[in-house]
């Protein structure tokens, strides 16, 4: 994002945050509408960080509740250009996407494991956190989450070998 509209789009933020309680609900969403329109130039430019904080406005919670602009498919859009780009939370992000999907979107518990393993090496503080808490759903003996990893796991043609061999930290309590 360009110096200018990162310059515009946080200068809202300020406002917004400085006048939440004098400001009414439509002011809120015509700034944070011109908000989205400075991250779109921005991630369409390429910026990681650009693409990651649009695709938080997108999210089904936000600055404004409920939130006008939540958007499921925009959100995933541009969280996984975001993880493609490098972005750390994005990547930790879009690990949860995976494991604990929304609006009926099909889970891919594998995929979402690999991801969060990759935020959580490179020390993203939500990867730790959802790391621990999934590790500790696996180490019982019964959970949804250790559930659904069997069985994609077994649905996998090396029956999760493969994984099982990179992810040796998720692999001994299943």
């Amino acid at each position: 994002m360009n110096e200018n509209h990162n310059n515009l789009y946080q200068d809202i933020n300020d406002l917004l945050y400085k006048y939440k309680n004098i400001l009414d609900y439509n002011q809120s969403k015509k700034l944070i509408k011109l908000q989205i329109e400075f991250l779109e130039a921005g991630a369409k430019e390429g910026d990681d960080a650009a693409q990651f904080n649009l695709a938080v406005h997108y999210a089904d919670s936000g600055y404004l509740n409920p939130n006008p602009f939540y958007n499921p498919s925009k959100y995933y859009k541009w969280m996984k250009i975001a993880a493609k780009n490098g972005n750390i939370s994005a990547i930790a992000n879009l690990s949860v996407w995976y494991i604990s999907p929304e609006n009926g979107k099909k889970s891919n518990i594998i995929k979402g494991l690999h991801l969060l393993k990759d935020a959580y090496n490179k020390g993203n503080y939500l990867a730790s956190l959802n790391y621990k808490a999934y590790i500790k759903q696996l180490k019982k003996k019964k959970s949804q989450l250790k559930t659904q990893l069997l069985k994609a796991l077994g649905n996998l043609p090396d029956k999760g070998a493969a994984f099982k061999k990179e992810h040796p930290d998720f692999a001994i309590y299943i």
